[in-house]
């Protein structure tokens, strides 16, 4: 957990030269941000075609806390998760695979059986991944429909425009991660998260989200 947390400290105490480990911390932040700009600078040219080709789809999780709070180092993850719906689920893997990336496996994690056919689906490029998540198929439903029927929140990264959930749904949709905590992370990464998330959100329509989506 502390590792995990290692760049946030330093985005918190960037300006606190006095510090102890701070280098060290500094050093951890810009790994993390290189690591996650080389991630996302593989997924703009597939962000662009879903566009062009009017996909329904968000960016989940990490990458779409970082877009949307503008902090890109201070958040480690390891791949790019996406929801579509059911009917643009074909022609995203299509786009996926046109730009290199390979279905190596279903995904797993503490929301759905690897059972689930095409509930989540693994695409890999390198040490570069995506996972790919069916609304219709994957829990949290309600939630993951409610993301798409709601206008996206569009954070531009040289000039290609990447869909985002509301702030709200984010904060839910990391809780709800934090309290089935599947890895030993995921409980103080989800504070985390709704912690650099409460700027931007609304306790009301945060609440009336919860309450609607169950």
């Amino acid at each position: 957990n502390t590792q995990r947390l290692a760049s946030m400290i330093f985005h918190n105490l960037r300006k606190a030269e006095a510090v102890p480990e701070r280098n060290r911390l500094r050093g951890a932040y810009k790994h993390t941000w290189s690591r996650n700009y080389t991630l996302i600078s593989a997924f703009l040219p597939i962000a662009e075609e879903l566009n062009t080709a009017n996909i329904n789809y968000r960016v989940l999780k990490g990458v779409a806390v970082q877009l949307l709070t503008g902090i890109l180092g201070a958040r480690v993850v390891g791949d790019i998760d996406i929801v579509v719906p059911e009917r643009d689920l074909e022609r995203t893997v299509t786009v996926v695979e046109r730009h290199g990336f390979r279905c190596s496996s279903r995904a797993a994690c503490g929301f759905h059986s690897v059972g689930t056919f095409d509930a989540a689906l693994d695409f890999n490029l390198g040490d570069r991944h995506i996972d790919l998540h069916v609304a219709e198929r994957k829990e949290p439903r309600r939630l993951f429909r409610s993301m798409l029927s709601t206008p996206a929140r569009y954070a531009t990264v040289r000039e290609t425009k990447i869909a985002l959930p509301s702030a709200e749904a984010l904060t839910l949709h990391a809780c709800l991660h934090g309290y089935r905590s599947a890895s030993q992370t995921d409980f103080i990464q989800a504070l985390t998260d709704a912690t650099i998330l409460q700027p931007l959100t609304s306790r009301h329509e945060l609440n009336q989200l919860a309450r609607g989506t169950g």
